[in-house]
């Protein structure tokens, strides 16, 4: 971001729906750069559950309703054919 001229004081969300990822990105040896930006605040790491993740809409076979949840609060338009 700094090389693009934005310089934010916000880190930024890196979710991740896997808790033993979450707890081996603190892992300075295994993943080393994620930990420095870690420290430093660029970035944050957070749990996001399987659910709300919004990109299963197009890459897992949800029931109807979990796909409008998913459409609708993506704020994607109703296709009319």
């Amino acid at each position: 971001l700094k090389e693009l001229h934005l310089h934010e004081k916000v880190s930024k969300p890196l979710l991740c729906k896997n808790m033993s990822s979450i707890r081996s990105i603190q892992n300075p040896v295994d993943h080393q750069y994620i930990n420095d930006k870690c420290q430093v605040n660029t970035i944050e790491v957070s749990y996001i559950s399987t659910y709300l993740q919004k990109i299963n809409m197009f890459t897992k076979a949800l029931s109807l309703i979990d796909f409008f949840k998913s459409r609708d609060s993506s704020m994607l338009k109703k296709l009319t054919i």
